[in-house]
């Protein structure tokens, strides 16, 4: 998907995926990987990436679920 998703209050956006950009407004929540899965995902955004919301990451000793933004993130 090549657009922005915006994640609304009460939302999850939850896997592996490819958009354009991320907007994660208040009381939403964005989580790399599959929900309960405790392997590691990298998920790499092109565009802008603003979290306003919860983002929550699975942390080993080694690795951690990450969002990477080739525009700005705030």
């Amino acid at each position: 998907l090549a657009s922005v998703v915006t994640v609304n209050s009460g939302a999850t956006l939850a896997g592996s995926f490819a958009i354009g950009g991320l907007n994660v407004l208040a009381g939403g929540t964005i989580t790399p990987g599959a929900p309960g899965s405790t392997g590691i995902t990298t998920i790499t955004i092109p565009g802008a990436v603003t979290l306003n919301g919860t983002y929550t990451v699975n942390v080993t000793p080694s690795a951690n679920d990450r969002i990477t933004a080739g525009g700005a993130l705030t």
